[in-house]
């Protein structure tokens, strides 16, 4: 948004920047200016070009392109493994630099973007409305996280992430964490907020779903806002029915494939060993996962997890072919469906067919009849 509406600003933003980078008083930016000139004119880059490249600071898309691409990759977690592949995302999409001599370029086999982030310690996000948090799209996890995950791959450190909160007259500062901890519990642990979406049947289920893998998503790019004792919560409220709402009976009426896919990020934010959950815990997601699988004929399973959920249900003593099938690939095309012999039609359905012809016909000859008369008078 700031690239295509607001260039201006990012441009006379650059500019201040870029001239704090060559005073000589000792200020941050133009200190780790100096350091990364230095590291450019190893790269081979002569001093002009090393000084300007290091005083850049302002990343995005390339021109025309939108989107860090980690909110999807994230969801497909059972796609990669390790902790570098998020922020490699990260940087890789957003590495074209906006200054007052580039705009929208990228520094060859060199990511400017990624050099500059090895020095970074907290970043801050800002929410000024109630009608969005942290957990209710995809894109603070998207961008906060996603910058956090790539601070680390940099410099091997978690940065601290912050959240300025201006929904009230008195703004306050809290950590990510904190943020994202008390969205959980005032909205979507809370059962008035849970009955709402019940009211909304599908749409409802859905919105649940949605705020498992966004918290998921916040899980893989900054592990640090949350913790096992959410993820316990959330499976006691949307599996166990902790507040009497029949909420396994509402899913299976409206969406109960949305059940079984908050199951699976439950298990998946297991397998990858961000959630150490108890046996009985276990246990419980598994049965109830079986439980839906039989009921559920549309949804499959990502090979991984159900790889993962069978050879659990197994150390369970649970049967682990429910899921069998979801493994093999998905066949499209026709459905072949058997086609009953032809039957002739019995001596019943002659009399009222005959019956229905005789009615039909005397009508039509009455409908004649009338159209003579009237035309002779």
């Amino acid at each position: 948004m700031y690239r295509d509406q607001f260039d201006g600003f990012m441009l006379k933003l650059s500019t201040a920047i870029e001239e704090l980078a060559m005073l000589d008083d000792g200020n941050t930016i133009a200190e780790n200016s100096k350091a990364l000139s230095e590291q450019l004119r190893e790269l081979g880059y002569n001093n002009e070009q090393a000084s300007m490249l290091s005083a850049l600071r302002i990343f995005s898309n390339e021109p025309g392109d939108y989107g860090s691409g980690v909110n999807d990759l994230a969801i497909q977690s059972q796609d990669w493994e390790g902790d570098d592949a998020l922020g490699k995302q990260f940087t890789n999409r957003l590495q074209y630099a906006y200054g007052t001599q580039v705009w929208g370029e990228k520094l060859g086999d060199t990511n400017l973007f990624e050099s500059q982030l090895s020095k970074v310690d907290a970043a801050v996000m800002t929410r000024t409305s109630r009608l969005h948090g942290l957990l209710s799209t995809d894109h603070p996890f998207e961008y906060l996280g996603g910058l956090a995950s790539a601070v680390r791959n940099a410099s091997g450190k978690d940065p601290s992430l912050y959240v300025n909160d201006l929904r009230q007259s008195e703004g306050r500062t809290v950590t990510a964490g904190k943020f994202i901890s008390e969205e959980l519990n005032s909205r979507y642990l809370n059962p008035t907020w849970i009955k709402a979406m019940q009211g909304e049947g599908y749409a409802g289920a859905l919105n649940m779903l949605d705020i498992t893998n966004n918290l998921f998503g916040w899980q893989v790019t900054a592990p640090e806002t949350v913790s096992d004792h959410q993820w316990e919560s959330l499976s006691e409220v949307y599996i166990d029915d902790k507040h009497n709402l029949d909420i396994n009976e509402w899913f299976e009426k409206h969406q109960p494939a949305a059940q079984m896919q908050i199951i699976e990020r439950m298990l998946e934010a297991v397998r990858k060993g961000h959630w150490e959950a108890d046996e009985e815990r276990m246990k419980s997601l598994i049965e109830r996962h079986q439980e839906l699988e039989a009921m559920v004929e549309y949804h499959q399973t990502h090979a991984v997890t159900q790889e993962f959920i069978d050879q659990a249900a197994i150390g369970f003593g649970l049967s682990g072919n429910a899921g069998q099938a979801s493994s093999s690939p998905m066949i499209s095309g026709q459905v072949m469906k058997e086609i009953p012999a032809f039957e002739p039609p019995s001596l019943q359905d002659k009399q009222m067919f005959m019956l229905i012809a005789f009615v039909l016909l005397t009508i039509s000859f009455g409908a004649l009849k009338q159209h003579l008369i009237y035309r002779k008078v």
